[in-house]
């Protein structure tokens, strides 16, 4: 007899239930960059899958045992180097580590034989994955892993392998059902922009048409007192540095504005700005309207998803597209070089000039490089001075040599006035950059929520042995962050519900702005399938509970020897490729061992089965029968 086909109907078997797993894994490599992980995984997953279809046992696992792989999935992802995630609820780190332990438990599951953990493990590889940017070749594999999973799904249930009438009316429900779904997505997207005002009017949004970016000058005067509100602005998937949003390199009549020059400037992010360092990439969410600002750290190479204009000063302005943008940025920070272009930027008022000249040059004594001299006097603000929200400079000279000479507290735009037009008169050109400085991330998730408290003003100093613009930042940090309450730890509680209020505003403005993407998030967040999983996994223990207690109070009891010989016969049914199913009879079992031509073992199986049936039913004494499976495979 020929023992080939049960062989390779085995290998197709267990093909087809680790595909998904094998698809999603490669999903996973090319989005984030993740082969050296992933290769040697690939080869393991593909040697279960032989090992199985040998008639090899799978392997035994404990419940400490798969801590043990939790852990060590954990401490794999930590450590081989991942892309880090754009966009999603997770940060780069978490991401990192959450599919590190999807990948052990996946390809442990492939040796268990318990390809259902392994597909839950999967589904969440492919939905943290998918938080990158989808190119072709990512799409391309995204449809191949949920094409795999349907038949994957499909052949565990038998319904490629049994009944043909099943199988046709599951493949017209799921051809229905994808059909459905994709001109569904098509109708979606073509009148989206039709029922959108629809739902904008019916919905109150009284901030929608606030203008809450930084203002276009910057005034400084006397007495000043800020009220910082927790407003907030937009969030963002991780910490980016300081934004920039406005740059002013004119001041006149105690106030910062920019200058026609910079204003009419477009300029171009070109080949010839090489990255100093691997650019990164993050997603900045918006929460509030910024009156056409993107507030952008120093370095960014481009924004996706916007409609964007590069202003004079490396300033981003535009509209994003839908209600986040991607912004990739050269991870050192650093402004492109540029030509020293604007207003004069060694303009200084005469009063604060003879003021200020003796007294920076003391901090800055010659010879020192502009450089040295933007650090010493960045050093003084911070060594000397108290960051208040509430700024009273009254007096005979004008409010900004009062700071200096006095000592008075203040706030970031004096200080970042003051040190300025100290290093103008040394002979730097310089200008006042205004933004937003995050500081705060949630330890949970590193998701940053920007609010208008976090506005703030800096300085950036002409280099010219860099050709281009550096910043300094001359506030008291530490003094800010303890008057603006930045000290105070969050608990754990609080960074869960943040974080979980935190998705909940991002799903709820997708669906709400862009109903497709909304749609498309929420069906590839791991949240999502875990908590499907996890509803699953309840039901089907309720329902054994159920069973059991059901089948204790109507069935015959079984004798406990019995009860290991039939352990053992479905051991080796299973060994052969022939699994029982839950709430399968033992004639149904039979029927589809028959089905894999391995004849033998039918006979052998059928005659276990009538003595099992005797011993048990039939009364007959089990020390009579010496009731014991022996198949042959």
């Amino acid at each position: 007899m020929n023992t080939s086909r049960p062989r390779l109907i085995s290998i197709a078997q267990r093909t087809i239930d680790a595909l998904p797993i094998l698809l999603a894994m490669v999903f996973h490599a090319i989005a984030m960059e993740r082969w050296l992980l992933i290769a040697p995984a690939t080869i393991a997953v593909i040697y279960g899958v032989f090992r199985s279809s040998n008639d090899a046992a799978p392997i035994s696992w404990t419940s400490r045992q798969w801590y043990g792989i939790v852990i060590a999935g954990l401490l794999l992802g930590l450590v081989i180097p991942a892309a880090e995630v754009s966009s999603g609820p997770l940060p780069p780190a978490g991401a990192a580590a959450m599919t590190g332990i999807a990948v052990s438990v996946s390809l442990f599951a492939v040796f268990r034989h318990q390809l259902t953990i392994g597909w839950v493990a999967a589904w969440a590889m492919v939905s943290i994955s998918a938080n990158m940017e989808m190119d072709r070749s990512l799409r391309i594999v995204l449809l191949g892993f949920l094409v795999a999973s349907l038949v994957a799904a499909s052949w565990h249930a038998g319904l490629l392998k049994n009944r043909l009438r099943e199988a046709v009316v599951w493949g017209v429900f799921v051809a229905a059902i994808a059909s459905s779904t994709f001109f569904l997505s098509l109708g979606i997207t073509r009148v989206e922009q039709m029922f959108l005002g629809t739902i904008q009017r019916l919905v109150p949004n009284p901030t929608a048409n606030a203008t809450t970016g930084m203002s276009d000058s910057l005034m400084i005067g006397s007495k000043s007192t800020m009220h910082p509100t927790k407003q907030p602005l937009f969030e963002l998937s991780q910490m980016p540095g300081p934004l920039r949003v406005r740059v002013m390199d004119e001041f006149r009549d105690n106030q910062w504005t920019t200058s026609s020059i910079l204003k009419s400037q477009h300029l171009q992010i070109d080949g010839s700005y090489k990255s100093t360092a691997k650019p990164r990439s993050f997603e900045m969410l918006f929460l509030d309207d910024l009156d056409k600002s993107i507030p952008s750290p120093s370095g960014t190479l481009g924004i996706q998803n916007a409609s964007t204009d590069l202003e004079g000063g490396w300033i981003w302005r535009g509209k994003p597209d839908g209600v986040a943008v991607t912004i990739h940025v050269d991870s050192s920070q650093h402004l492109p070089p540029e030509t020293l272009s604007g207003s004069d930027l060694l303009a200084v008022p005469d009063e604060i000039r003879e003021a200020f000249a003796s007294f920076a040059a003391q901090l800055t004594p010659d010879p020192a490089s502009s450089f040295s001299k933007a650090r010493s006097i960045e050093s003084f603000f911070h060594e000397n001075f108290q960051y208040s929200l509430e700024t009273d400079l009254s007096g005979d000279s004008h409010p900004l040599v009062t700071l200096i000479q006095e000592r008075r507290p203040a706030y970031c735009a004096y200080f970042a006035s003051a040190m300025a037009l100290m290093l103008r008169t040394q002979g730097i050109p310089t200008r006042i950059v205004t933004g937003y400085a995050p500081e705060e991330a949630n330890p949970l998730t590193g998701r940053v929520t920007v609010r208008s408290s976090d506005s703030h003003a800096w300085v950036e100093v002409w280099l010219a042995e860099e050709n281009r613009y550096v910043a300094f930042d001359p506030t008291p940090s530490e003094s800010r962050r303890q008057v603006m309450g930045l000290n105070e730890s969050s608990n754990v509680f609080q960074a869960a519900f943040s974080a979980m209020r935190s998705t909940l505003r991002r799903l709820w403005l997708l669906i709400r702005y862009q109903p497709s993407s909304g749609i498309q998030t929420l069906l590839l967040s791991p949240i999502l399938w875990i908590a499907i999983s996890g509803l699953i996994w309840l039901w089907r223990k309720r329902s054994r509970r159920s069973m059991a207690k059901k089948q204790s109070t109507t069935s015959i009891p079984i004798d406990s020897r019995l009860r290991k010989q039939y352990d053992r016969y479905l051991a080796a049914l299973r060994t052969a490729g022939v699994e029982a199913r839950p709430s399968e009879s033992d004639d149904e079992l039979l029927a589809r061992l028959r089905e894999t031509g391995n004849l033998s073992l039918w006979e052998a199986a059928n005659k276990f089965i009538q003595r099992y049936r005797d011993v048990r039913y039939g009364g007959e004494a089990l020390e009579e029968t010496q009731i014991e499976f022996r198949g042959s495979r």
